[in-house]
């Protein structure tokens, strides 16, 4: 069985509720889908600890939690919940009668709405480059400043040899 994403990323106002599309594909079965959650800003990735349901932290989850499946489907997920906070949770789709899964991470980050923004951007996955860009710099800058003292004191052997040494 195939589920994607790996993870999904929620973010939005209390009062809205945050959907996405879970793709589940490569088996012919019965899907059971239950979702287990940690404790409100507790981040793990340790199956053991996601012993509370939603209901337990004031969220709302919604999914078909026992469809058939014979080829790729989209499924909805959707999330809303009154409090405002950082949540951690986990999907596992299930084939019916079967001891194995597969798992993906719900990360929902509920909020007041002047600060969604904010919050869309501390948990978007982004890669910020101006750091290596800073240490290349600093990298060229010694490099031109090592090949001038080379010139220079090339320059310098060069004239001394010149004035010291008869032909």
């Amino acid at each position: 069985m195939e589920v994607s994403p790996p993870q999904l990323y929620l973010v939005g106002d209390v009062r809205d509720t945050l959907c996405e599309n879970v793709t589940i594909a490569n088996i012919e079965s019965d899907i059971i889908v239950v979702d287990r959650w940690v404790s409100m800003g507790y981040d793990s990735r340790n199956l053991l600890e996601y012993i509370m349901s939603s209901e337990n932290l004031g969220l709302n989850v919604s999914y078909d939690d026992d469809f058939f499946i014979n080829e790729k489907t989209k499924q909805l997920v959707c999330v809303n919940g009154a409090k405002s906070g950082l949540y951690y949770g986990v999907l596992l789709y299930m084939a019916n009668g079967e001891n194995s899964g597969v798992g993906i991470w719900v990360q929902v980050n509920l909020s007041e709405s002047e600060n969604i923004e904010l919050n869309r951007e501390v948990m978007s996955p982004q890669v910020d480059f101006s750091g290596a860009l800073v240490v290349i710099l600093i990298f060229l800058f010694c490099f031109l400043l090592v090949v001038f003292c080379f010139l220079l004191s090339t320059e310098l052997i060069v004239n001394f040899i010149k004035r010291n040494v008869s032909i």
